[in-house]
């Protein structure tokens, strides 16, 4: 469990005040298998049992601990699938020579170019003002390249 809320759910689950957690959903809980079971583990050494309302997921019983871990796997599974699909259409891309990332502002011209490389060196101009002369990024700017 990460994150501010997770820490205020831990301290409020800690303090007694709660004697069941309950969600909506698993698998927003569950960033990897791992930390699913950790904070099961967490969870029960409180003496605190977790309920799933829209997946009828009750740990204090078995058939429910095995459904919250068999949700949990399917969920880390599902990440590394849309991980793996990202990474191979970003592989893709370059080998087709697409252009990745977000499309400039504008592109600058030649004169253009040397004119904010010059105000640079000799004025010391800093690269968001010339970004806003020039109506590009600031990434264009320092890199001078349109």
């Amino acid at each position: 469990m990460r994150g501010a809320c997770a820490e205020q759910t831990v301290a409020r689950l800690s303090t007694g005040i709660v004697g069941c957690g309950r969600s909506l959903e698993i698998r927003p809980l569950a960033r990897s298998l791992n930390a699913l079971i950790c904070g099961l583990e967490l969870c029960r050494s409180l003496g605190i049992d977790f309920v799933s309302v829209t997946e009828a997921v009750d740990t204090s019983l078995p058939a429910g601990e095995l459904m919250f871990q068999m949700i949990g796997a399917v969920a880390q599974f599902e990440r590394s699938l849309i991980a793996e699909r990202v990474k191979s259409g970003l592989a893709n891309a370059r080998a087709n020579a697409k252009a990745l990332g977000r499309p400039p502002l504008r592109r600058l011209t030649r004169r253009e170019t040397t004119e904010l490389r010059k105000l640079r060196r000799r004025q010391n101009t800093p690269f968001r003002d010339l970004a806003k002369r020039f109506g590009v990024s600031v990434w264009t700017a320092c890199t001078g390249r349109g």
